[in-house]
């Protein structure tokens, strides 16, 4: 019988991860939330060639998607 997991050991880590499928290479990975209480649907979104997603519940963040690509 195997004690039961304390709440520290119940979060989640929620990454973000973008992959470059014609070249099979991941471009960018950051954390999102470091101990997600769930999983959080919706946390990132494109709009034209920029990503968006909040990083730590308070912070907004941008990246121009043709920028990864020329950089992978």
């Amino acid at each position: 019988r195997t004690a039961p997991a304390t709440a520290e050991a119940r979060l989640l880590k929620n990454c973000l991860k973008v992959v470059n499928t014609d070249r099979n290479r991941l471009i960018f990975s950051d954390v999102l939330n470091e101990k997600a209480l769930a999983p959080t649907p919706d946390s990132f979104f494109l709009k034209g060639e920029q990503l968006f997603f909040i990083r730590n519940k308070n912070t907004l963040v941008a990246i121009r998607l043709e920028e990864l690509y020329q950089k992978a």
